[in-house]
């Protein structure tokens, strides 16, 4: 795709990014352009209060489920356990679950030195972000499998594609054969 060309991919780790990214919430919030701006220095990163650590291999872009999960966790003092139901509850959308972590994360991340308002700010981006967040673990696995069934498609093309072909569901085949005769033309 055009956004991995942007990218530049150097790593497992910006492969899964562009997983994570190459979807319909971080594209709508123009993340995924973000990303590439702040990757080629053509954008500052812009680090909420306490999560430099958490978002510095994202250039400040908070886009794993985990990331979520460690702000809660560290600004908001919550346990592992809670960080995950406020997961779950944000990406299930349940507001009065919502809304009784919102108070307790505010209080915590205050607690912690950071500014009332900047701790809402925050955590409403929180709120928004796991309307479309990624689990780290899949974005990592999704990555690797890209990245060699591409290398296996390039340097072995004739037996990549005789697997694929064996295994490419009827409605599939068209679409595979077509991919081939660019390959050999």
């Amino acid at each position: 795709s055009a956004f991995c060309k942007d990218v530049k991919p150097e790593s497992i780790g910006e492969l899964a990014a562009i997983n994570a990214l190459y979807r319909p919430g971080p594209m709508d919030s123009g993340a995924h352009n973000d990303y590439v701006k702040i990757k080629f220095g053509k954008k500052e990163p812009e680090y909420d209060f306490g999560t430099e650590e958490i978002s510095q291999d994202t250039y400040s872009l908070l886009i794993y489920q985990e990331q979520v999960m460690n702000v809660c966790v560290q600004l908001g003092g919550f346990t592992p356990t809670v960080a995950d139901d406020i997961r779950k509850a944000m990406g299930k959308k349940i507001p009065e679950k919502l809304k009784s972590y919102q108070e307790k994360f505010v209080a915590g991340a205050v607690e912690r030195g950071c500014p009332e308002h900047e701790a809402y700010k925050i955590w409403n981006k929180l709120v928004a972000f796991a309307g479309y967040g990624f689990n780290k673990s899949h974005a990592v696995a999704y990555a690797m499998i890209g990245y060699q069934s591409q290398w296996l498609k390039t340097h072995y093309p004739l037996e990549f594609f005789t697997v694929s072909l064996q295994w490419a569901k009827d409605d599939e085949i068209a679409k595979r054969i077509s991919e081939i005769n660019k390959l050999i033309s």
